[in-house]
C-alpha cells in the first residue's frame, strides 16, 4: 500500500479506510523504533458488526503494552502497571478481548479464582471468528506473541474476586482485579 507521511509534532493524520470484518485488532507505529511502543503509541481497534454497538458492560479490552521507558521494562494492562479493577456481573456472559502490543514479549494471561485459572471459551483469534471445533470451553490461560489478539467468553457462576494475571517467562508481570458481583 502507499506510505504515510511522517506526522510532525503536535500534529495530526485522519485516515479513512472500510474494515474486511468485524474483530479486534490494534493499532502501532511503524517508525521500528522500541521507544514508540513503550512510549503508548499503540490502540485496540474494534470494529463491530453493523447495527451493533461495543457495551463496556460485557465487552472488555485487555490491551497489553510495554511500560516504558523503563529498565527492565514491565508490563501494562490498559496502559497501567496497577490497573483499576474491573467489575463484572455473575451469571452474565462477557468478551475478553486480548490484544498484545509489547515490544517483543511472548506472555501469558491466565483469568483466576483464588483457587486457580477458571474455565473460558476461545472465541477468535486475530480478528476472526473461530470454527465450532476451535471454539470451546478450556483452562483460561492463553501463552501469545507480540501482534496476536483472541477474544474469549465468560460467564462467571458466582460472585467473588477473581484477577487477570500477566506474566512472562512464568513471572507475574501485572494483575488487574476482577470483581465479580450479583
Amino acid at each position: 500500500g502507499p506510505i504515510m507521511p511522517p506526522v510532525d509534532p503536535g500534529k495530526t493524520l485522519d485516515v479513512n479506510f472500510t474494515p474486511r470484518r468485524a474483530g479486534t485488532f490494534m493499532y502501532h507505529s511503524h517508525g521500528h523504533d522500541s521507544r514508540q511502543l513503550v512510549s503508548g503509541m499503540y490502540g485496540a481497534l474494534i470494529v463491530m458488526e453493523p447495527g451493533t454497538k461495543f457495551d463496556p458492560v460485557t465487552d472488555h479490552i485487555v490491551l497489553l503494552g510495554g511500560s516504558g521507558p523503563v529498565a527492565p521494562p514491565g508490563v501494562e494492562i490498559n496502559r497501567s502497571t496497577k490497573p483499576a479493577p474491573l467489575q463484572i456481573k455473575a451469571g452474565v456472559k462477557h468478551r475478553f478481548r486480548l490484544i498484545n502490543i509489547t515490544p517483543n514479549f511472548t506472555l501469558t494471561v491466565m483469568l483466576r479464582a483464588e483457587s486457580g485459572p477458571v474455565q473460558w471459551r476461545a472465541i477468535a483469534k486475530d480478528g476472526a471468528d473461530l470454527p465450532p471445533n476451535q471454539a470451546i470451553a478450556r483452562t483460561a490461560s492463553q501463552i501469545f506473541g507480540v501482534g496476536e489478539t483472541y477474544d474469549f467468553e465468560y460467564t462467571p457462576a458466582t460472585e467473588g474476586d477473581f484477577r487477570i494475571d500477566v506474566l512472562r517467562a512464568g513471572n507475574v508481570m501485572t494483575t488487574m482485579p476482577v470483581r465479580v458481583v450479583r
